[in-house]
């Protein structure tokens, strides 16, 4: 902290304090002299006024010399600076301007974004630097910085600036423009940062911030707000597609929420597919995703509400095979068109093969699980997602297993060492395996050799037995975070397990460590258990889904109780999750890294992406078939639907996928001036909201707090209370307390009358000798030392 002047010249006026000095010592008057015969009663309160006198004097003194001190000072402009306020105002600065480009800056009012408004404010800011300084522009998008040549060239830089596709915190920002700025050895260092004051620009983590904002030191930090008060907004939040890949004739749901800043309003919101060109024609691998253009194929009423986000839901049939890409949008306009659209791609695939694999007799163990994957009525209409054959447990090792998506032993008997070698080679080439454990799992230490321990997840212990209370399915809160139990999670209240008791199952000595528990039985026992296995994995079910209802020896009743729809629901879900429609990915966010299978084809190489919001930029791609099966495509940029493209219309390869901007980019939410204090310390930095607050605090920030105001303060109070001293020392016409005198007894002798009648010649007058001034002053009788000797005291 330190002190300085914006015109030290004046602070000679200081030496003015001595004019006040010098008249109470030179211009003191000389009383005039007075005849007193009777000096003993004006000598009674000499002593106790003397002190007194003195003191009263001096405080005058004083209060007229800071008058004259307060006066000068405050004429010099005074100004204190504290930490982040150095230099003066002409001296140049080395400045980072920093824009928060993220989507929600795209906001318009009164027909101008939010960044066309810090644009043009940083444009006006450049002129107030003085001369000589360097700028350096920074967004919350870029990584790279360095400072412009000269203030045109950051002119140029700024105007150049768009919004991004994704909403990075400005702390990374801050976090590069401290080092640059310290690199200089500018006097005077400025950050300055243009924002809406958006919740999701600011990081969570208060410490985070500090800690950069410590790491500044003297840098001045301005934040500069260009957002609206009072912003109003119709929003959809991250879109969910499930599945992402799915066979034909399965349902596909799209869902997302509606969220509202503003009024109420009822608005309607759209969903929109574009199908490929080759949809229907029974092609064998998805196509390409473009066509003649989107179609919509279902609208909904919303009610938009502040502090609501009500679930937006729209369920698809899948059709023929290919690549199939859309959008959901909100209808109507909005200030921010960025929130108002999410895109979408899932993927339509011939019907999965599995195979299902059982003790004799094959058909009944096999017509449970096999009708609820694939249930006659959808194979009649063409509709199943599943085609399922079955083969003895023997014939297994016979097959050509790589054909099968997936293959299922259910309630399998001990296996030879060559069976279980096969499939644990199908399965590390990524190919993907159930078991269903039942009575025939004996004797357990058939299934704890080598071989069946490299796919089981654990060796076999004992059966786990009980009566009543019967036990059933009970999923842990963790449980629905496993990808198999995503379609419960939204029923998992309404979900009846206890209608379904589970009387038997399997209990391992110990997991593997590649295994975890997908799903619970109540009394905290496994009741499916997922390994991965090389690039494949394996799903254990620790009771079999093949008794008969009939069976009085039956160990749980899933697939046979009254309406078992989540046994249904359970079955698909778990082959699903083991084919890899719900594993393979194919809506993003955008920045991040895009993976597409595509297999292992020596012939594709190249390949060129292109993306639906500019569908004329092309970027080439290139694919090594000898480092795997997987595409992978650098972070997207823009939210929109993607196409990866290669060879022609026949035999090439057409894959789509979409990346969306987060719904916390666009969100609209301001923080206020306590949490950024919060976040970046008490005064610490400077906030505006418009150029008259910038200059003002700029001015402020260079040259420092002006003492003027509080100087000139002082300087009143100064002269008042000399006047009120002054005046109150100096009133005429009254005598200091003590013995009262009237006019005859001071000019009279004052010996006791004659007591002889003789009359007695008149003597002449006494005159006393003249009387010291402090003699004068301790009888109460004040001269002013200002005023011409003539107005003394009578």
């Amino acid at each position: 902290m330190g002190l300085t002047f914006l015109s030290p010249v004046l602070l000679a006026g200081i030496a003015l304090v001595a004019a006040p000095i010098v008249l109470h010592l030179v211009m003191r008057q000389s009383p005039k002299h007075l005849i007193f015969p009777a000096l003993r009663f004006l000598q009674l309160r000499e002593q106790s006024n003397r002190r007194q006198l003195k003191l009263r004097h001096l405080l005058l003194l004083l209060l007229r010399c800071a008058a004259i001190v307060l006066l000068a000072a405050a004429l010099a402009r005074p100004s204190i600076k504290a930490q982040g306020m150095l230099g003066s105002q002409e001296a140049p600065v080395a400045a980072a301007v920093l824009f928060d480009t993220s989507p929600r800056m795209e906001y318009r009012e009164a027909n101008h974004s939010r960044l066309e408004v810090a644009q043009d404010t940083a444009n006006w800011l450049l002129t107030q630097l003085p001369p000589e300084s360097e700028v350096a522009v920074l967004t919350s998008e870029e990584e790279s910085s360095d400072f412009s040549v000269d203030l045109g060239a950051a002119e140029q830089r700024i105007a150049k600036l768009k919004i991004g596709g994704s909403s990075t915190p400005l702390a990374q920002a801050i976090g590069r423009a401290v080092p640059l700025l310290n690199a200089k050895d500018k006097q005077r260092k400025e950050i300055y940062i243009f924002t809406d004051l958006a919740s999701g620009a600011w990081p969570k983590d208060k410490g985070q911030l500090k800690s950069l904002v410590d790491a500044a030191g003297d840098i001045g930090l301005y934040v500069i707000d260009v957002g609206v008060a009072e912003p109003k907004d119709f929003s959809l939040g991250d879109v969910r597609v499930w599945p992402e890949v799915v066979a034909k004739g399965g349902a596909v749901q799209i869902e997302t929420t509606a969220g509202r800043l503003g009024p109420e309003e009822d608005r309607a919101v759209a969903l929109y597919v574009i199908a490929p060109e080759n949809a229907g024609q029974g092609a064998d691998a998805p196509r390409s995703p473009t066509t003649t253009g989107p179609r919509m194929r279902g609208q909904k009423m919303v009610h938009w509400k502040p502090g609501e986000a009500p679930t937006v839901e729209f369920t698809l049939t899948a059709d023929g095979p290919g690549t199939y890409q859309g959008y959901v949008k909100i209808l109507g306009e909005d200030n921010l068109a960025a929130d108002d659209i999410r895109y979408f791609t899932y993927d339509v695939r011939p019907p999965f093969r599995v195979l299902l694999a059982a003790p004799p007799p094959v058909d009944r163990r096999t017509l449970l699980l096999s009708e609820a994957l694939s249930p006659f009525q959808f194979r009649k209409t063409g509709r199943s997602r599943f085609d399922c054959e079955t083969t003895p447990l023997d014939g297994v090792a016979d097959r050509n297993l790589e054909t099968y998506s997936a293959v299922c032993l259910i309630d399998p008997s001990p296996l030879d060492d060559a069976t279980w070698n096969r499939l644990k080679s199908y399965v590390e080439q990524g190919g993907a395996l159930a078991i269903f454990l039942g009575r025939n799992a004996q004797p357990a230490e058939t299934f704890s050799t080598a071989a069946a321990a490299a796919l089981l997840p654990g060796p076999l212990s004992i059966i786990n037995r009980t009566d009543k209370p019967a036990r059933f399915v009970a999923p842990a809160e963790s449980d629905y975070q496993h990808p198999l139990m995503a379609r419960f999670r939204g029923i998992k209240r309404s979900t009846p397990w206890p209608s379904f008791p589970v009387w038997r199952s399997w209990q391992f000595a110990s997991l593997d460590k590649s295994a975890n528990v997908a799903l619970h039985f109540n009394d905290g026992q496994p009741a499916i258990v997922d390994r991965t296995v090389g690039k494949g994995r394996v799903l254990t079910m620790t009771t079999p889904i093949s008794d008969p209802a009939a069976d009085p020896d039956s160990w749980n009743q899933l697939a046979t109780g009254i309406k078992p729809w989540p046994f249904v629901i359970l079955s698909n879900e778990m082959l699903l999750y083991l084919v890899g429609s719900g594993e393979e990915r194919l809506d993003y966010l955008v920045g991040d890294r895009a993976t597409l299978r595509l297999g292992e084809n020596p012939t594709l190489t190249k390949l060129l992406l292109k993306n639906s919001q500019n569908p004329r930029d092309a970027t080439d791609l290139t694919f090594d078939s000898t480092k795997g099966s997987t595409l992978s495509i650098p972070g997207t940029t823009v939210a929109a639907n993607y196409q990866v493209e290669a060879g022609g219309s026949a035999d090439g390869v057409r894959r789509g996928f979409s990346a969306n901007i987060p719904a916390s980019s666009t969100d609209l939410t301001r923080i206020g001036s306590e949490t950024l204090t919060d976040l970046l310390g008490a005064g610490r930095f400077k906030l505006a909201h418009n150029r008259e607050e910038i200059d003002r605090t700029v001015s402020v920030g260079r040259v420092g707090r002006e003492l003027y105001p509080i100087l000139i303060f002082l300087v009143a109070l100064a002269v008042g209370g000399e006047q009120l001293l002054s005046n109150r020392f100096y009133r005429r016409g009254k005598m200091a307390a003590g013995p009262r005198l009237s006019a005859d007894a001071l000019t009279t002798n004052s010996a006791p009358p004659p007591t002889q009648a003789k009359t007695l010649p008149a003597a002449p007058p006494v005159i006393p000798p003249p009387l010291p001034s402090e003699t004068i002053s301790a009888m109460g009788v004040v001269a002013d030392p200002f005023a011409p000797a003539s107005s003394a005291a009578p």
